[in-house]
């Protein structure tokens, strides 16, 4: 199927099995379907598994140190040792023989791959006793969606006339996914008993409620990280001005602005899980919409629309898990999920470069989409909402006075500064370097490996030494090396001050959302929707100035002298904060 496929891509004849030679279109068509139906093949699983738990087949397996294993399980763990014999006959065939395509030799190694890793899961989830019923769904959900993707590339070749290589890692994905399954629909013969997360009427592990929201976050900060390297080139693209490439990135924190207090209010009516459930599902729309913007304006309306889904993810995400976390331990908690939100940063850089390497400017969207999408389906199946508490009302007017006021100016001044660098950074290396995606996707990885790096260490110290002078040192390190990242005329010394700014940065935000946690605890309120709100529109301001103001200062005054301006914004800011915090300690 892949050979005939590589063949038309060269424009050589195909052959049915008659030797008629078809037509481009006929023959693709022929490997569309026959993919299609090759995309039922984890469903079938599934039917076939499920049935077998009311007629389970026994094996017994002699070997002593399988004995913690279930007999189903062992029956299993023999059909995939089994199995795997044949993908490795197959690629000894394959290896030998001459008209075999590399594609085709991938394909089975994959398979052999598939059957090993179905067994190492089998021991995997008897031995720690998980839950199968989620992970069941989950991989089967992935399988298919991948295949669909898989199937979607192929068209894509039909009408653009044109290769791409997205295929394998489709089939991968797919392969691993639907030979887990045979691992995972098991019959339950052991009698488990789970802690509830969330409701009393769902068997949960104690984690999983946690894991879902720290994917939530960490997909949100990915695709945040796809945009920052992708955007800006592809806007220059369409003849953008840098007044224009601002535009699009402040309309992402305009729309969190707006958005968050709604989403508060609306996530205390409704119910928080029903509001993150609508809002990964928006979020996932609007990342495919980005795939098809062939306009200025179509890319503000999809930048828009993420920054809506966003501030309905990210509001009452972080309540729910502040909610659900004891008292003792918020801080370490919301520290958490920042370094694992940092990850997402992490990865979306990089891995938008690859993606763009490897099929253009729309994978990338199309990939971060999917991914959303099977977010959605996972929170809606399994997180479930906390009961509503009481809402202490003179707690929630105290917030709003004072230091809280000092820390919202550090939220805005410190997320506009960095937001004003993700847009212009690639350039300033583009046009001095003249570097590909993936090589800029490389070096903003390395500023976002020193933030995580530097993030628990800056918690610890914080956490001893007091929040604020962490914050002030961070702001003061932060304005001498924002100047610094227009000299360097060698790539390796620019990375180098990037790390460094990244690093900075994390002595600036990382000791933010534990200072708005004490301030939770000193109040005893409970509606964490409002906090976060308040958290979520001060950062979007940042976010709308920094992008917006920078692009403005760069068309008259150049890179150099706007990077000077936010350096003295923030040195100045850092003085304010530390003259007004001994004013503090003096009153207390």
């Amino acid at each position: 199927m892949e050979k005939n496929l590589f063949a038309i891509c060269r424009k050589e004849p195909i052959e049915d099995d008659s030797g008629e030679i078809l037509s481009d279109k006929t023959a693709l068509y022929s490997l569309c379907l026959e993919n299609l139906v090759l995309t039922s093949v984890p469903a079938t699983i599934f039917i076939i598994m499920a049935i077998s738990r009311f007629c389970p087949l026994v094996a017994q397996f002699p070997t002593p140190k399988y004995s913690k294993l279930t007999k189903n399980s062992k029956f299993i763990l023999t059909l995939c040792l089994f199995l795997s014999i044949y993908p490795i006959i197959q690629l000894a065939a394959l290896i030998t023989n001459k008209h075999a395509g590399g594609i085709t030799v991938y394909y089975a190694i994959t398979e052999s791959l598939a059957w090993f890793l179905s067994g190492c899961v089998v021991f995997i989830e008897e031995l720690k006793g998980l839950p199968r019923s989620w992970m069941l769904y989950s991989y089967w959900g992935i399988s298919f969606i991948s295949s669909l993707l898989k199937s979607l590339t192929r068209i894509y070749v039909l009408f653009k006339d044109e290769f791409i290589c997205w295929s394998w890692f489709f089939h991968l994905i797919e392969s691993l996914c639907s030979a887990t399954i045979f691992s995972l629909a098991l019959p339950e013969t052991r009698n488990r008993t789970y802690t509830v997360g969330f409701t009393q009427n769902t068997q949960m592990i104690p984690f999983l409620p946690k894991l879902l929201i720290i994917w939530l976050m960490v997909n949100g900060q990915l695709l945040y990280g796809l945009a920052v390297l992708i955007l800006p080139s592809y806007a220059s693209e369409l003849d953008a001005s840098p007044t224009w490439i601002g535009l699009i990135f402040g309309a992402y924190a305009a729309s969190i602005l707006f958005s968050s207090p709604i989403f508060a209010k609306l996530s205390e009516i409704f119910g928080r899980v029903k509001i993150i459930v609508l809002g990964s599902f928006t979020l996932s729309f609007a990342t495919l919409l980005f795939a098809f913007s062939d306009s200025i304006w179509m890319l503000i309306f999809s930048r828009i629309l993420q920054g809506v889904a966003a501030a309905a993810n990210f509001t009452p995400a972080l309540a729910l898990i502040t909610d659900i976390s004891p008292s003792h331990k918020l801080g370490e908690v919301l520290g958490e999920i920042t370094g694992w939100s940092g990850l997402g940063m992490l990865i979306g850089p990089p891995l938008g470069g690859i993606l763009y390497h490897l099929g253009g400017y729309s994978f990338p969207f199309i990939i971060g989409s999917a991914i959303t999408f099977i977010q959605a389906v996972a929170v809606f199946v399994f997180l479930k909402d906390t009961e509503k508490k009481k809402e202490n009302t003179s707690g929630k007017l105290s917030l709003f006075r004072g230091e809280f006021i000092e820390i919202i100016g550090v939220i805005i001044i410190g997320s506009g500064s960095l937001t004003m660098l993700e847009p212009m950074i690639p350039l300033i290396l583009y046009s001095k370097f003249a570097i590909n995606p993936l090589q800029m996707g490389l070096i903003l990885a390395l500023s976002v490996l020193s933030f995580g790096t530097i993030s628990p260490l800056a918690g610890k110290i914080s956490d001893r030494s007091g929040r604020r002078p962490i914050i002030i040192v961070g702001m003061l390190f932060l304005g001498v090396l924002l100047p610094l990242v227009c000299l360097p005329d060698s790539i390796l010394l620019e990375t180098f001050c990037m790390a460094l700014i990244g690093a900075a940065s994390s002595l600036v935000m990382v000791p933010v959302l534990p200072e708005l946690a004490d301030t939770v605890r000193k109040v005893e309120s409970s509606n964490y929707e409002q906090i976060y709100a308040t958290f979520n529109s001060s950062y979007a301001v940042g976010n709308i100035a920094g992008p917006v103001l920078g692009g403005l200062l760069i068309s008259y005054l150049g890179f150099a002298y706007t990077l000077i301006c936010f350096a003295l914004l923030i040195i100045g800011y850092a003085i304010f904060l530390a003259i007004a915090s001994q004013s503090n300690k003096a009153l207390e």
